[in-house]
């Protein structure tokens, strides 16, 4: 089973709040995913030894796998491609507060596409 994005998120969300009792239904609420989606992403995080299930609906992050492989293996699983220039939402460094602390030329500041956006890409 292949890891996704969304796999990381929910395990970033329940290691940020561990004192909060989250069920599949209030984590996905919380992050604007279904309860089914949350479940799939725990197996799959569960089958790659980043949570631990402690039985039915009850599971844990396992806070040093977790950590290892956000340090060292998120930017293989999960490449960032860089595209074309487009117009969008400024992300990363070219949006507040790291604009003002790294300097881009115009149009190399990494940002979300305008749905609107027809530039051939």
């Amino acid at each position: 089973m292949e890891l996704k994005p969304q796999d990381l998120l929910v395990l970033l969300k329940r290691i940020a709040n561990p004192d909060q009792s989250w069920t599949y239904a209030t984590l996905g609420k919380a992050l604007d995913l279904s309860a089914s989606q949350v479940h799939r992403s725990v197996q799959r995080a569960t089958e790659a030894g980043l949570a631990v299930s402690k039985g039915r609906g009850e599971w844990q992050v396992a806070p040093e796998a977790l950590l290892e492989f956000a340090v060292h293996g998120v930017r293989y699983a999960f490449p960032a491609k860089t595209g074309a220039i487009r117009r969008g939402v400024p992300t990363s460094f070219g949006a507040p507060p790291l604009a003002a602390q790294i300097s881009a030329t115009p149009g190399e500041a990494p940002v979300w596409p305008h749905a609107d956006d027809y530039s051939g890409s």
